[in-house]
């Protein structure tokens, strides 16, 4: 078997001149062993000896050309000459051979050098053997290779969701569409998920981020503010007339497209509240005029490089959503309109890391998409828990629309109830005015599982070109703390005496481990005040809770509105 062995190995020319040198150092080491002839005594060092008490010495071609006499060591002095010679063979296998080619020597020099070149032989045949399978089985490599490579994007996906890859590859593989992404602040991290999953030549003309301010200014126009509609409008309107002006002429059949988002993320060392705006401008035709559809996010991840990676995958989600998902916006209210299927998509794989507060549609198609339809589905699909909407019945950022303002909130008050109410709201030096704003909540519209949106826009109907608010918010503590981010201004509620009777039923707080105390204390925290109309003596509470309703009253927390 040794030598069949050697047959093979002397055809590679490597392993020839391995075998040659150990030949050579194994028959010197063995004519040579005179334990008596040693320097020393026969002792010597671990530094300079292998053995089985120490770290082998390095083996250079000297060595292998000329190997030093055996000898053994201090601590290890063999008691016959077979003992010095297993000594010897240990010493030449494992300092002469690669360490994955090394084995434990037996007591025989004999055994120990068939057990090595039978390693070395089993793992030439392995290798052979793999080789003339894959050649005979060579029509199922391609899948492997493809599983293989499937696997490998999966495992170095540096945290992208595989939904989010999955919906990023359909949009490359769709030769209907082409266009380019813009983005300024966190990263570039939607472009990136389009370049990793590949096909991307398919779809992108081009990828920028002009994260520079004066660099911006210079491509897309001045602007008071980066982290705007204003000025997410000016990138999308500069990207498509770029490719317009382009590409038109080479590309007549292609749907053109423009991404942009410009963030503000979170900030070193920084408690800043970070989020952003993004938006798409495309074509539903080849032959049709644009369209664009804008969204306003907040990230809620604590890290910078988390809120990336959210980014990214909203904005995949988006820009998925609207070459697949937008067949039901577009129907009338009252004709079938399915917003749902839209909205509900863009927080795939995004569950409690955004928000999204405003979707906002416009162009040629999209005048039938409703504000008010749209901001309701927001609150129902989980995206957020408030939406505001201006006197047009706009959906708007909160902060754009009551920041710096004292609000006023109502539940269907008659109008000269709260014009008198908007007087009696404190405000600060510092506030621009005051601002009512007009609630309705998920629990007085129709059903989340099968919502009707023509009664649902029957309630809107009646705000009048009010500004208002639609929240899933239990009580008014959740409101006031969602408020509170985006002012620090009074915030005031005007409720009948029916209602404010209401918030005194102790039943309501079982969910509380305080129960209504702890609710009032909330409410003393977070600075509310409660006007009651017509006045604090039309309310009547249940005797043991007398304390806390005149506890509330003395201290201005509920007021009357005729005082």
């Amino acid at each position: 078997m040794v030598a069949k062995t050697k047959e093979v190995w002397k055809s590679k020319e490597t392993w020839r001149a391995k075998i040659d040198s150990f030949e050579a150092a194994m028959h010197d080491r063995m004519s040579r062993v005179q334990l008596s002839a040693a320097p020393n005594g026969g002792e010597e060092s671990h530094d300079n000896l292998q053995n089985r008490h120490g770290e082998p010495p390095l083996a250079t071609p000297a060595m292998l050309r000329n190997p030093p006499a055996a000898r053994h060591c201090r601590n290890c002095k063999p008691q016959d000459a077979e003992n010095a010679n297993a000594h010897v063979v240990e010493d030449v296998v494992t300092t002469y051979l690669p360490t994955s080619e090394a084995v434990q020597p037996t007591s025989t020099p004999v055994y120990a050098i068939i057990a090595v070149l039978g390693t070395l032989a089993a793992t030439a045949a392995g290798a052979l053997g793999r080789y003339l399978y894959r050649r005979q089985t060579k029509i199922q490599v391609p899948a492997l290779i493809d599983m293989a490579d499937t696997w490998a994007m999966a495992a170095t996906s540096s945290g992208i969701p595989q939904g989010v890859m999955d919906k990023a590859l359909k949009v490359n593989l769709d030769m209907s569409t082409y266009g380019t992404i813009a983005e300024i602040g966190a990263g570039t991290e939607v472009g990136r998920i389009f370049f990793y999953v590949g096909a991307s030549a398919g779809t992108i003309a081009k990828t920028v981020c002009a994260y520079d301010m004066k660099v911006s200014d210079n491509i897309y126009g001045e602007c008071d503010r980066f982290v705007t509609q204003e000025r997410l409008e000016q990138m999308l309107d500069t990207e498509y007339e770029e490719l317009e002006e382009t590409l038109r002429v080479h590309r007549p059949k292609t749907k053109f497209f423009a991404f942009a988002d410009t963030v503000v993320a979170k900030k070193w060392g920084q408690d800043n509240e970070c989020h952003g705006w993004m938006g798409m401008k495309f074509q539903l035709d080849p032959e049709a005029p644009p369209v664009r559809c804008l969204v306003h996010c907040r990230l809620l991840d604590p890290t910078m490089q988390e809120q990336q990676g959210a980014l990214g995958a909203l904005g995949t989600n988006l820009i998925h959503a609207c070459f697949f998902e937008l067949d039901g916006i577009m129907k009338p209210v009252a004709g079938g309109a399915d917003y749902s299927s839209f909205l509900k998509s863009l927080k795939d794989d995004l569950q409690g890391r955004v928000e999204v507060d405003l979707v906002k549609f416009e162009g040629k198609g999209m005048e039938n998409v409703s504000p008010y339809i749209i901001g309701t589905e927001l609150v129902r699909q989980g995206l957020v828990s408030a939406v505001t909407f201006d006197r047009a019945g706009e959906i708007t950022v909160p902060t754009d629309m009551i920041r710096k303002h004292s609000i006023l909130v109502s539940r269907s008050m008659p109008k000269d109830l709260v014009e008198a109410a908007l007087v009696k709201v404190p405000k600060s030096d510092e506030a621009k005015g005051v601002i009512h704003l007009t609630e309705l909540t998920l629990a007085g519209l129709t059903n989340s599982e099968s919502p009707n949106y023509t009664a649902d826009l029957s309630k809107f109907d009646a705000l009048h070109g009010s500004p208002a608010i639609i929240s899933n918010f239990p009580n008014y503590i959740q409101l006031t703390k969602y408020l509170s981010r985006n002012t620090n201004e009074s915030i005031v509620t005007l409720v009948d005496s029916v209602g404010m009777q209401a918030l005194f039923k102790e039943e309501q707080y079982m969910s509380l481990e305080g129960g209504i105390l702890e609710f009032f204390g909330c409410v003393v925290r977070s600075g509310l005040t409660m006007l009651v109309s017509p006045n604090v003596e039309d309310v009547f509470v249940d005797p043991e809770l007398q304390l806390l309703f005149k506890f509330m009253v003395e201290n201005g927390i509920i007021r009357s509105l005729t005082e």
